[in-house]
């Protein structure tokens, strides 16, 4: 399901629309992989990379909540 699809899916659920309503990306290197330690046991534990999801409202949105 691309944008365009969750837009209509949602409007025509919700008799609304959200159009200017924000953008959403995906950041591939936000989240690098590193060492950590678990708190129970102290062992050294790997947490590997993971792409993180963010969304940035559009200026409607802003204006709105402001």
């Amino acid at each position: 399901m691309n944008k365009a699809e969750l837009i209509e899916a949602i409007a025509s659920n919700a008799w609304l629309s959200i159009r200017g309503f924000g953008s959403w990306a995906v950041y591939v290197e936000a989240k690098t992989s590193r060492k950590d330690r678990n708190p129970q046991t102290g062992k050294e534990i790997k947490i590997s990379a993971k792409k993180v999801v963010k969304f940035k409202g559009g200026s409607s949105l802003s204006t709105k909540v402001n």
